[in-house]
């Protein structure tokens, strides 16, 4: 499949089993991740003749700390803070994956990455057996659309599920360098090693679009589109790290990195700004349900690192999570409880009072807002987490062999997290993609098994490990992540596909299979 145009796509055949009409209001949604009990509809959810729109607004890599309504005294994003002002701001908001396109899988479909089964770009596209929220509603008569601003969500990983119009039109390089940029079509290929080298040359060609264009294009569409109701996707590149070759060092990087962060989130207000004000301006606001959260958050020097992906502390965890519902959501209110990814979805379908008959990981996130909110238990009320970015050959972690040499493992680190507590196990894993580990010394093996526990009331910088101090929590928690793992779902995340003739000739001739 090509990238490089917008794309229209036929209406999916409807999946009788799995996709049911709900007549009454609200949605009947299981929770897959906790107790195994149904959903309860929030109050007064919509007939199916007075459906909302929806917006859903994804910045990638933005910290919920950088916003001026979490607190950030250094700028202010008045855009957001207004959206949050009409809306509800839920402090304690969580990815289960922190990384892009696994995280964006659980919010698309409503499942924790053990039931998707997405976990890599370099063999994996979101398989069809997957029931996206894009298909729910256009199976539901809503208008789907997708403004895409990243190449780690192109149509090739399958997140295009549903959606009448996925535009995933790149025009600018995620890495920049001295070199021209040209279009190169996107495509999956039949080995790790060339779904690798194509992401890296990808990425130095057209592999994103600016906030301002990917504003033009959904702003577009809404004054083409509006008539009738719809579910409209928007995601912004925003201040994910943008690389420049002429950084020589891993340091300059860094620092270009840490410089550039705050005033990118400030760039993307104002961006966010422009799409609200043509929502407004179209007359939509008070029909339209909006949603505005991270794909993950961004580590900016703690823990020491500076990114994402490879570990489970907070600041790749928590993201900002912001919904605004006229008429449904108090405005300006701040909510305490939990909330993950994973309940996008069936909030989204509780707005539409719709119901799917398959198990979802999430919940309903409007009774929350409501004067008198639901409690629920901290044993009930907890989030999964997983990255298997380490797993990655060049994310690897590495490690001194006893002879004095140097190697790298990869390591899959899984958890839960409730309001207080965070448990993490991290283990050795094959690179993905591969069957076994190499061979290494069982001592090399042993030290990479570990388990953290942290209290989060009392060490919110997660430096202090009682693994030891609180066995009682720990084995708690180690049996709420076990219940995790047993559901794990492999034949959920499909292969790559193999390249086919006509794409593999495209390349060759610009140079880059042969």
């Amino acid at each position: 499949m090509m990238c490089g145009a917008a794309r229209e796509f036929p209406a999916p055949r409807i999946r009788i089993a799995m996709l049911t009409v709900a007549l009454a209001l609200g949605v009947s949604c299981v929770d897959e991740s906790q107790t195994g009990r149904p959903e309860t509809a929030s109050e007064g959810a919509p007939a199916i003749g007075d459906r909302p729109n929806f917006l859903l607004i994804t910045i990638d890599t933005l910290r919920a700390d950088r916003l001026s309504c979490y607190g950030y005294r250094k700028h202010q994003t008045p855009n957001i803070d207004r959206l949050a002002s009409e809306g509800a701001l839920f402090e304690r908001a969580f990815c289960d994956v922190t990384w892009t396109t696994p995280s964006m899988s659980s919010v698309m479909t409503g499942t924790y990455a053990t039931l998707h089964g997405y976990k890599s770009t370099n063999i994996h596209r979101l398989d069809e057996q997957n029931l996206t929220l894009a298909e729910v509603l256009r199976e539901h008569g809503y208008t789907t659309a997708a403004v895409i601003g990243s190449f780690p969500l192109d149509s090739i990983y399958g997140l295009d599920q549903g959606f009448g119009l996925y535009d995933d039109e790149f025009t600018a390089p995620i890495i920049a360098s001295e070199t021209p940029v040209e279009h190169v079509p996107s495509q999956r290929f039949d080995s790790i090693e060339e779904q690798r080298r194509f992401g890296l040359i990808k990425s130095v060609n057209d592999s994103r679009r600016p906030d301002p264009e990917v504003t033009a294009v959904a702003t577009e569409w809404l004054r083409r589109s509006a008539s009738k109701p719809f579910f409209l996707w928007v995601h912004y590149f925003g201040p994910h790290n943008k690389p420049d070759t002429s950084d020589t060092n891993r340091f300059a990087k860094n620092r270009r990195h840490l410089r550039e962060y705050d005033p990118d989130v400030v760039t993307n207000d104002k961006e966010i700004g422009k799409l609200l004000r043509a929502v407004d301006e179209l007359g939509l606001a008070e029909t339209t349900l909006v949603i505005l959260h991270a794909d993950h958050g961004e580590s900016l020097r703690e823990h020491g690192e500076i990114g994402h992906g490879k570990n489970l502390y907070d600041p790749t965890l928590q993201i900002p999570l912001i919904v605004r519902f006229p008429g449904r959501v108090p405005p300006g209110i701040r909510v305490q409880e939990l909330a993950r990814n994973v309940d996008i979805f069936p909030t989204v379908l509780d707005a539409a009072g719709v119901q799917v008959s398959h198990p979802l990981s999430g919940r309903s996130l409007l009774p929350l807002t409501l004067p008198k909110a639901p409690q629920e238990s901290e044993d009930w009320t907890e989030t999964y987490m997983e990255t298997y970015m380490a797993a990655h050959a060049g994310f690897a972690r590495q490690v001194d062999l006893p002879n004095g040499r140097k190697t790298r493992v990869g390591v899959v680190h899984r958890g839960i997290r409730t309001a207080r507590w965070k448990f993490v196990q991290t283990e050795p894993a094959p690179f993905v993609g591969e069957e076994s580990l190499a061979p290494l010394p069982a001592g090399t093996l042993d030290s990479l098994e570990t388990e953290e526990l942290y209290d989060l009331d009392a060490d919110p910088k997660e430096q202090h490990n009682l693994i030891t101090a609180h066995p009682e929590v720990a084995a708690r928690l180690r049996a709420r992540l076990a219940v995790h793992l047993e559901r794990e779902r492999p034949d959920r995340a499909a292969p790559r596909a193999d390249l086919d003739d006509d794409a593999r000739e495209r390349l060759r001739s610009l140079g880059y299979v042969e």
